[in-house]
């Protein structure tokens, strides 16, 4: 193909001048070639995206094509694109594989492509299959490619195709993946340590969608509802509880959805065969920033926590409104706490005794000394009776009886004294 450019150049600007169109004919005629020589050459531009052809009846018309230039593009592209004839040996290239191989455009034309590959990629076998003889005409895989300061990750494409003089050719494009490789891979590791610390953890964690269907769950979840956790998948969480406790939990979705900010409920349900309290941390899970796609979910139990309250409430009840006089002070005989009993016998308030001594209000009796019995029970010798006088805010003097006891913290540590004292 000597006169390649010389045909082709006459044929483009024959067409600038006819931009409507000519047949083979025509073009033959105008520039006194053979219409054989014409039809070649207008195929290879029409294979480059030189030109196009339109049918008319049973006429050909081939004009000027009006896309930009692929090649002119591709320079703006962010992948890397290079251009090798049936030898591998690189024929063009845009700015992006000038950057990715830190060579000149000067210094690669005429490289072997492969050549390239076999000191900087990190897998000898991508070489093997692009000259693979079973090689489909288009091939993509990964590759790792060591530049001269870093290692980047690859997606390399590699298309058969036609030259613009009509001659076999390859086009390469390397997409660099290195940022997205890296994410999935940070992605995969957070997601593992997810897993890791939901699967043995003792709360119940779980996601479900917007329509409360289960996602996720972990294992002490399906443990306490006894059900295979891959089994749970897909499952309405309000099959598994009660129409009032499921009405609750899509309350609370609700206000996650609605507010699309984290929520912290205690919910109450009956598992196992009975009533047990959760304390839940619902958390929205975006998608594209916007949409709620799903909730995160981390209940831990309350139910001990729930009860001991409870049980907490009832006693300070019995407490406060008990007829008997119930007292505790601290170890060098200061009162803490004073009921309404205590208050009825004496006539002194809670204000006018708390922090005050109780050796001034409650006296030895005739028989018994105070001081030596209390000190008694903080030795560890258990509940002592006794009894003794109760000084009144008005003066007058009761007798009373004593129980006298130790109040001990978890190490089973004295830390205080009750006093329960009743009128004789």
């Amino acid at each position: 193909m000597e006169n390649y450019d010389y045909y082709i150049t006459n044929i483009e600007n024959l067409l600038k001048e006819n931009p409507r169109g000519m047949t083979v004919s025509e073009i033959s005629q105008e520039l006194s070639m053979s219409r054989n020589t014409v039809g070649k050459y207008l195929e290879l531009m029409y294979l480059s995206g030189k030109v196009e052809v339109r049918v008319v009846g049973k006429a050909k018309l081939y004009y000027l094509s009006s896309r930009v230039p692929v090649t002119q593009l591709l320079n703006y592209s962010s992948d890397a694109v290079v251009q090798t004839d049936d030898q591998y040996r690189i024929q063009s290239m845009n700015l992006g594989a000038v950057e990715l191989f830190e060579i000149t455009r000067e210094g690669l034309i005429g490289q072997n492509i492969l050549d390239i590959f076999r000191f900087s990629a990190g897998d000898p076998k991508i070489t093997e299959a692009i000259i693979s003889r079973d090689r489909p005409a288009a091939f993509s895989c990964e590759m790792e490619f060591r530049k001269r300061t870093s290692v980047r990750f690859l997606w390399m494409k590699l298309i058969d195709t036609v030259m613009y003089d009509g001659s076999p050719g390859r086009i390469f494009m390397f997409e660099d993946v290195t940022d997205w490789k890296r994410a999935e891979e940070e992605l995969k590791e957070s997601e593992y340590l997810y897993r890791t610390l939901a699967e043995s953890s003792q709360d119940l964690i779980f996601i479900v969608t917007p329509d409360n269907r289960y996602e996720y769950v972990n294992s002490k979840l399906a443990e306490e509802l006894e059900v295979n956790p891959k089994d749970l998948i897909g499952q309405s969480r309000d099959r598994f509880f009660s129409p009032d406790e499921a009405a609750h939990m899509r309350e609370n979705n609700a206000l996650v959805l609605t507010t699309k900010k984290p929520v912290r409920k205690e919910v109450q349900v009956h598992l196992r065969e009975r009533t047990r309290w959760f304390d839940e941390m619902l958390i929205p899970l975006f998608h594209n920033g916007e949409n709620v796609r799903g909730i995160f979910v981390i209940a831990r139990e309350v139910t001990d926590q729930k009860e001991a309250q409870r049980a907490k409430y009832h006693l300070a009840s019995l407490v406060e409104y008990s007829d008997a006089a119930i007292i505790s002070r601290t170890l060098d005989g200061t009162v803490l706490s004073w009921n309404h009993g205590a208050e009825k016998i004496s006539g002194y308030s809670p204000e006018e005794m708390i922090g005050k001594p109780i050796f001034t209000v409650i006296q030895k009796s005739p028989a018994e000394d105070v001081k030596d019995i209390s000190e008694k029970v903080l030795r560890g010798e258990g509940v002592m009776n006794y009894k003794a006088v109760m000084k009144r805010k008005d003066g007058q003097k009761k007798d009373i009886s004593l129980t006298v006891s130790s109040i001990v913290n978890e190490e089973n540590t004295v830390i205080g004294v009750s006093l329960i004292g009743r009128e004789l």
